[in-house]
C-alpha cells in the first residue's frame, strides 16, 4: 500500500516484540511513521493504549 506514494523507494520496517524494545526504539533518533499495536501487552506490562498515550500525546 505504501508504495504507491512517490519518493518511497524503500521501506524500513521494525518488528517490536517486548515492550522494553520499543522502549528502546523510543530513546533511539529513528523517527516512526506508521505504529500498530495490541492492545493487551501481557500481564506486567501498559496496554498498547497506555504506550500510544505515554509516547505519541499528540
Amino acid at each position: 500500500m505504501l508504495s504507491k506514494y512517490p519518493g518511497r523507494s524503500r521501506l524500513d520496517v521494525d518488528i517490536i516484540s517486548g515492550v522494553t524494545t520499543f522502549e528502546a526504539l523510543m530513546a533511539s533518533d529513528d523517527r516512526i511513521d506508521i505504529f500498530i499495536t495490541d492492545i493487551d501487552l501481557g500481564e506486567g506490562n501498559p496496554s498498547g493504549i497506555e504506550l500510544v498515550r505515554r509516547y505519541f500525546p499528540a
